[in-house]
């Protein structure tokens, strides 16, 4: 595609493009253009790189080209975040396997989303793409007996304070999944019922997504996952309503691109289309090439490019991955402001009554604020008239202290 990012990457940024459209298969050979780690303030790349989940792979890109001028408190760094990485990932691959192994035996259906065992499918590893935590998809029917397995293998569900099944039931409609966490270890689990949080984004089919899973061997068990087509209509979807501020996700779209043929982006492209999806999923085609450097082939290429309203998606998208993220503001009018540009952007991302009134709806709807409101459940449906008066209180209390 001939077209051109909204601006001009600062050296850092580009560095991190590179590495993230680089070809990890174990057999590959990579090359690292000395122009690439010229000018780079290597500060602050570990920084950058954990922003964006690609700790281990900027490692052992900077050590493939053999540190060229990385100051030894960087690489000290880079390498301590890395050995990090890779025990975290021991850690969930070594769960994932418990997991699989407990619900094989139980006769329980389950998918893996992204994580670990998306590595091993896409760079033959578990250890290079890094992952917070594991996400699993849970078929519908199994749900209460798979919550008592992962309790049996030692997951406790994370929850602040009670609600009441009322609630629970109610706050399912706007949510996606449960949190659990190792008592030993410390990994965390999501536990997902759903794909997304807003369904219109979307839907989730657990019979149909079970019916054309792949497995990936870990510790003699085979893994379920997406299979292909679907992995990369969900991480397009997925990284779309995230507004691709982590890399790594760009990452496994150039990795399981490169890795198939034509035919294969075209159905993944078909199953986007049925859903609606299809500028968030053609977004991200005009991203991997501003960012990594990736062109797709030119029998799809035309078609992407043509479509004005993914270019759109992905400008947006690419402004907001590159600029400060709420978390690591602390200025009052600047973190407003980057709340004001996240809201555009979440309700520009996709028109369908559907996606909207569940946008709007998810404004308000807030399990810790229900907590801390303690609504009783005749009186649910007037939160959404209190809540910008507790949030204004809080706010007060904050400036307060």
């Amino acid at each position: 595609m001939k077209t051109s990012a909204p601006f001009q990457l600062n050296p850092e940024r580009r560095l991190l493009g590179a590495v993230a459209g680089a070809d990890w298969r174990p057999k590959a050979q990579r090359h690292w253009d000395a122009d690439l780690l010229q000018q780079v303030d290597w500060a602050l790349i570990p920084e950058l790189a954990q922003r964006n989940k690609m700790c281990c792979m900027m490692a052992a890109a900077l050590r493939e080209a053999e540190w060229p001028g990385v100051p030894a408190d960087v690489r000290a760094e880079l390498e301590r975040m890395e050995s990090g990485c890779h025990r975290r990932a021991m850690l969930q691959w070594s769960l994932l396997i418990q997991i699989t192994r407990a619900a094989q035996k139980a006769s329980l259906r389950f998918l893996t989303l992204k994580g670990p065992a998306l590595g091993a499918l896409l760079f033959e590893s578990p250890f290079l793409r890094e992952s917070s935590d594991l996400d699993i998809l849970v078929a519908p029917e199994a749900w209460e007996r798979f919550t008592e397995l992962l309790h049996s293998i030692g997951l406790e569900k994370m929850t602040i304070g009670n609600l009441s099944s009322f609630q629970e039931r109610f706050l399912r409609n706007y949510n996606h999944h449960d949190n659990y966490i190792h008592s030993d270890t410390g990994v965390h689990i999501e536990c997902h019922f759903q794909m997304q949080r807003n369904r219109g984004l979307y839907r989730t089919d657990f019979d149909r997504l079970w019916r054309e899973h792949i497995t990936v061997e870990a510790g003699g068990e085979k893994v379920p996952l997406l299979c292909r087509e679907e992995q990369l209509h969900y991480l397009g979807v997925h990284g779309a309503g995230h507004q691709w501020f982590r890399w790594h996700w760009l990452a496994d779209v150039m990795a399981l691109v490169n890795s198939a043929d034509e035919n294969f982006v075209q159905s993944a492209r078909k199953r986007a289309e049925k859903q609606g999806n299809q500028d968030l999923f053609d977004s991200c085609f005009f991203l991997t090439e501003w960012i990594g450097g990736y062109t797709l082939p030119p029998s799809i290429c035309e078609q992407v490019e043509n479509n004005q309203a993914a270019m759109k998606i992905a400008r947006r998208a690419f402004q907001i991955s590159v600029a400060p993220n709420q978390q690591f503001v602390s200025d009052r009018a600047e973190l407003l402001r980057c709340k004001l540009r996240d809201a555009v952007y979440v309700f520009q991302l996709k028109r369908t009554r559907e996606y909207i009134f569940k946008a709007c709806v998810m404004r308000f709807v807030c399990e810790n604020d229900w907590r801390t409101l303690r609504l009783p459940n005749a009186l649910i449906w007037i939160h959404p008239i209190i809540y910008p008066f507790h949030v204004l209180r809080r706010m007060i209390t904050r400036r307060a202290v």
